[in-house]
Parts: C-alpha cells; structure tokens; sequence
C-alpha cells in the first residue's frame, strides 16, 4: 500500500519524456541523412556510370595508340569487339555511334548496326539521339531518355553518359535504367537506415540503464537518510498526502511508532560522535528488517525514527514490543567495543477520516513516546 516506487513515476515519465524527444530528434535526424545520403548515393551512380565510360575510352585510346600490326580497320573492328563484350554491375554495357548518327556498334541490337539512329524517337517523343550527338560535340556529357530493357517491351527512364573518341569520329555512350540505379540505391539506403535505427535504439537502451542507474541514485539520495538508509523526513513529509489518501481509500488502520534511543547525548559525551552514528546506523539495520512490504521507515531526525504501519493497534503493540527486545538485546559495535541501548517507543492508532491527518497521528504518537520517557524509558506507550 505505500511502496514508495510510486514516487518514481513522475521522473520516469520526465525520463520517458526526454527519451521520446531524444528518439524523435534522432529520427528526424536519420530521416534527413537518408534523404542526403539517397542524393549521394544516386550522384554516386551516375558518376559510376561517367567513370565506366571514360576508362573505356582511355582504354580505346590506349589500344588505338599502341602499336600493332593491324590495320586501321582491323584494329577499329577490334576494339569494337573488345566494346561489346564489357560489361559493369548493374548490367551496364557500351555502344558506339558515329557522329553522324549512325550505330557502329550495340550488343544488343544488332539490327540496327550500320543504320542511321537519329530519327529515333523515345516514348516521350524525344529524339535522344540527336542530343547525345550535341552532347559529345561539346565535349561529353549526360542524357535522359526512355527506351526498352533488353529482352522488353515497356520503356523504362535512362541515363547515359556519352563522350566523343576524336580520332576514330566515334561517339562512346553507356547508360542506366534510372529505377535500377534507384532500386540499389534504395537498397543501400534501408541497409544504412536499418544499422542507423539499431544504432539509435541501442544507445537508447545504453541511455536508459545509465538513466536508471542514475535515476535510483538520485533517488535514493534524495530521500533516504545516508547514516541509516532509511527514508528520510523530507520524503515523509512529501508523501504524507498519498498515505493517507490510499488509507482512506481502502478503509485500513494506520499506526505509528513513534521512537528514539534513550539517553543517546551520553553515548555521544562519553564514547564520541562516531560511536553514535555506528549506533544509528546499525539502529538503522535493524529497523529495515522490521519494516514489512507495506509499512515504511523513516529516521525522522537526530536518533528519533518513525514507523508508519498499516496494522491496528494489537499489531502494531506486538511489532513495537518485539523491536524493543531485539535492541535491548543487541550488542552495538561501536567500534573499540560493544554497548546496549535501549528505546522509548510512543504508538497511535486510529483511522484517518477528513478530521485526522498523518500529522495527527505523528503527533500522537510522539506525545506518547515523550509519556513513555517520563515513565522511566525502556517501556512502550500509547497514545491516549
């Protein structure tokens, strides 16, 4: 009934909250790295397609400068077979126009080898042909247009990179179907988004246990006494609303033992300040042991504690006197050797209405455990 993880709830949603913002910013992010990414990529392939073509005409040059025992022809036709039987990924090829128009050379279409292009028109009504041919003549360059896979029927968008071969008059191209560019381009990009998110989603998850780590404690600092680690007055005063809300709401008694070690200034005079505080926190010990599920512990300030206890009073009697006899019975370490204490304990009972707070019954039982050191101390009262 007063577990007091509750009080987390309101740091864990702040903590929620952060990491909500935290995933939404790194998303927003990666959706924008992707999209560069995407651009980069597609630039990438349309340099590769680029790069493809000049190698293959350094090495026309290369062939055409070396020499041999060919004639020009021989060597042309040569250098022609060499041509058509180059391939690159994404099934790339080359074909060889001269600068008339006329194709010299196209592994896939060998039908129309030796016959003029330029009157050939692409689905949009574009004669590409005749642009390429522009193209070269300003030194090279790139071409959109639609055409046929090889082996289809349905025009697809392509891109070419065409370059002139000044010596032979011949016009070098090689191009790409632009969805195939874009298909490995897309499959590169949800490669690198996957890695992204898992990379996200595991420095969250790093994020969260740190958080965690440091969130218990903040917590524990913040309301628990250091000396005895038992919970503190700040927090009781901070959750005294709660408690007695769940306790009306569920009609159950409340007791609290209200007590403190007797005669403590003397075992501060006669022993020292750090005999009492080995005193108080294995008091401390002692008290969490007795501290049920549902109750709480609380050092309420100096040697003065506080159990709250959801218990009627014939409970919460045999609770005090059993804490009483374990710690008359306990021999206290305080470091060059062994004491006894002893406490008074003052207790009250009642169920909390609209009349009666938590205050009322701390109070109470403090009045009471002030009648149980005017009774001689070392003995239990209760409030009356």
């Amino acid at each position: 009934m007063f577990s007091f993880k509750a009080h987390y709830a309101n740091t864990w949603s702040a903590l929620a909250a952060i990491l909500l913002t935290g995933l939404f910013s790194m998303g927003c992010l990666i959706a924008l790295t992707m999209y560069q990414l995407d651009t980069l990529l597609r630039d990438e392939r349309y340099k590769h397609v680029q790069a493809q073509v000049l190698t293959a005409k350094h090495l026309v040059e290369l062939m055409s400068s070396k020499p041999t025992n060919l004639s020009k022809d021989e060597l042309k036709a040569h250098v022609l077979e060499m041509l058509s039987e180059l391939r690159y990924p994404e099934g790339g090829y080359f074909w060889v126009l001269d600068k008339q128009g006329t194709m010299i050379m196209h592994p896939f279409s060998r039908g129309v080898v030796g016959t003029s292009t330029l009157d050939l028109l692409d689905i949009n009504g574009k004669f590409f042909v005749h642009d390429m041919l522009v193209t070269a003549e300003s030194g090279g360059g790139f071409v959109t247009y639609s055409w046929m896979k090889p082996n289809g029927e349905k025009h697809y968008p392509k891109v070419a990179y065409i370059t002139p071969i000044e010596q032979w008059g011949w016009v070098l191209g090689s191009g790409s179907y632009i969805d195939d560019l874009e298909e490995t381009t897309k499959s590169e990009v949800y490669r690198n988004t996957f890695i992204s998110l898992c990379l996200v989603l595991i420095n969250c998850f790093v994020l969260l246990m740190v958080s965690r780590k440091f969130i218990n404690q903040f917590h524990n600092n913040a309301i628990k006494d250091p000396l005895t680690s038992l919970l503190n007055r700040r927090y009781l005063d901070e959750i005294s609303t709660k408690v007695e809300e769940k306790a009306k709401l569920n009609r159950s008694p409340i007791s609290i033992l209200f007590f403190d070690i007797d005669h403590f200034k003397v075992i501060n005079d006669k022993h020292g300040h750090r005999a009492g505080d080995l005193v108080l926190k294995q008091l401390g010990g002692i008290v969490n042991d007795f501290t049920r599920m549902n109750d709480l512990s609380f050092r309420y300030g100096g040697e003065e504690f506080i159990l709250v206890l959801e218990s009627a009073l014939n409970e919460a009697e045999r609770i005090a006197n059993d804490l009483k006899a374990l710690v008359e019975e306990t021999p206290f370490d305080i470091g060059v050797g062994h004491i006894h204490i002893t406490l008074s304990i003052g207790i009250s009972t009642n169920f909390l209405d609209q009349t009666q707070s938590l205050k009322d019954l701390i109070f109470r039982s403090d009045s009471a455990m002030y009648q149980a050191k005017a009774a001689g101390r070392n003995c239990i009262r209760v409030y009356n």
